[in-house]
């Protein structure tokens, strides 16, 4: 009995032994509750996070696909319409073969009026309902001035945005944007390339070293100089008289007098009476009386037929900015250019002897636009017409004829151009170098947007030349338009 009840105790505690080590194994292999609820969790999200991996991917592409507008499915003619259009034709049809290789389904049509024609067949074509798809403004008031278009413009801020991102404004340069904007607050017209003038001009040199004279630094110089080609039968300066050239003469010069404040003035916020624009009105008077421009000023001559007089060696300087670039580094634009005459250009003098530089001032020489009572397909493919004029195709062959682009990434390609003339270098690099920087820095737009003012200016200013008043009556006259007027904005 007693044997019995030790083997007894022996078999329990042998029993509690093997279901403790049982158990602990079974502890030690199977997680808790609470891992297991990690695990499956853990194995539920990984496949959610590709998914959004998968749909940001896609997200990506699909904006990167929206970044700008496409073309039409179906064929498009887009009628262009410019007074203004590229002379090399054999260096347009090779851009034009680019643009249609690109886009297939569209097709420009181009119609050329004469510049005294472009007005009226613009404004007869609009008003009829048969007007172009895209065509090509100025800036200001004056012939072609976007002002005059703004009922017809389509609002184009939502495309360039669909272009170009939201900073699209910072491909530009701003001095010339600034006129996409005159008379609304929407962007109804883009800038394609850029005219500078205010800080220099060209000067015969081969003239000047065949008389013994430099080109002028200051007024007096500039006065010294004058005479001296008059003494020689030569005009000083090729100017035409007509307004707009008078007009430049006359902002360029009060520019130099009253910075920034001559824009102010032009939106209402300063006085044309006040000191400096009597005073810039007072040197332009003087310039006359010195005949700088020639003894007959007001002879009907147009300005091409003054610029033509210059390459011709009947003029010694012209003021009108970059536009000679192309005639001075060697190309006969005009066809009467002698090869052996070389043209440099000149720094304008102090016009108020402050001992600063005379700033620069820009004005896009095309700005184009959109017709908004086009067809829809027409205004999409006349947007990508519009598109590759300020920044594609169209756009880096006209900067290698060359031009500064408002468009500010695209440039010449020096590689391919000739800046020789006779086997010699003319300065070329240098001259655009001085030009870009010069638009770079410019202090606003040339002209006046607002037609009430530029033709009260125009007119008045011709009248205190002519003696029929003085500077301060015609500032007075110019003055009186600005308070009568109402700007939009």
């Amino acid at each position: 009995m007693k044997k019995t009840l030790i083997w007894l105790i022996v078999f329990i505690m042998c029993v509690s032994l093997v279901a403790s080590f049982s158990l602990a194994g079974c502890k030690e292999e199977a997680p808790d509750e609470e891992e297991i609820a990690n695990e499956t969790s853990e194995e539920e999200e990984a496949p959610a996070e590709e998914e959004m991996t998968e749909e940001a991917d896609v997200e990506a592409e699909e904006a990167v696909e929206e970044l700008g507008v496409q073309p039409p499915e179906n064929d498009v003619t887009v009628m262009l319409s410019s007074w203004a259009w590229f002379d090399n034709e054999e260096q347009y049809n090779e851009m034009y073969a680019k643009f249609r290789e690109k886009y297939p389904t569209i097709e420009i049509q181009v119609d050329r009026p004469a510049v005294g024609d472009y007005d009226a067949m613009l404004n007869t074509g609009l008003l009829g309902g048969s007007g172009p798809d895209i065509f090509a403004c100025n800036s200001g008031g004056g012939m072609a001035g976007l002002v005059k278009y703004i009922d017809y413009a389509l609002e184009l801020d939502d495309l360039c945005v669909k272009e170009w991102g939201e900073n699209w404004k910072d491909n530009f340069s701003l001095a010339a944007l600034e006129s996409a904007y005159w008379g609304t607050d929407k962007t109804i017209a883009l800038p394609e390339y850029v005219q500078c003038y205010g800080s220099a001009g060209y000067y015969n040199k081969t003239m000047f070293d065949d008389l013994g004279i430099s080109a002028p630094t200051t007024f007096a110089e500039l006065l010294e100089v004058g005479k001296t080609l008059a003494d020689n039968d030569i005009g000083p300066i090729a100017n035409s008289g007509e307004a707009w050239t008078n007009e430049q003469i006359w902002m360029a010069i009060a520019a130099d007098f009253a910075g920034t404040k001559l824009f102010d003035a032009i939106d209402g916020n300063a006085s044309f009476t006040d000191v400096e624009f009597i005073e810039a009105t007072d040197k332009l008077i003087e310039m006359y009386e010195n005949q700088l421009f020639g003894t007959d000023p007001f002879s009907g001559a147009m300005y091409f037929d003054k610029i033509n007089a210059f390459y011709e060696g009947k003029y010694g300087m012209e003021l009108m900015g970059n536009w000679e670039f192309r005639v001075a580094i060697g190309q006969d634009i005009w066809g009467n250019q002698d090869p052996d005459v070389v043209f440099k250009n000149w720094v304008v003098p102090d016009w108020n002897e402050d001992g600063n530089p005379s700033p620069a001032l820009v004005y896009p020489a095309i700005l184009w636009t959109i017709n908004k009572e086009a067809p829809e397909e027409n205004q999409i493919a006349a947007w990508i017409v519009l598109k590759e004029l300020v920044s594609g195709v169209f756009a880096e062959g006209r900067a290698t004829q060359p031009n500064w682009m408002a468009f500010t990434s695209v440039s010449p390609d020096f590689s391919v151009l000739d800046l020789t003339k006779n086997g010699e270098d003319q300065g070329g690099e240098e001259q655009y170098a001085f030009w870009s920087d010069s638009i770079k820095n410019a202090i606003g737009v040339g002209t006046v947007k607002y037609p009430e003012i530029a033709e009260v200016l125009d007119k008045n200013i011709l009248e205190a030349i002519n003696g029929q008043k003085t500077a301060e009556e015609a500032m007075m006259a110019v003055e009186e338009a600005s308070k009568a007027l109402v700007r939009p904005f």
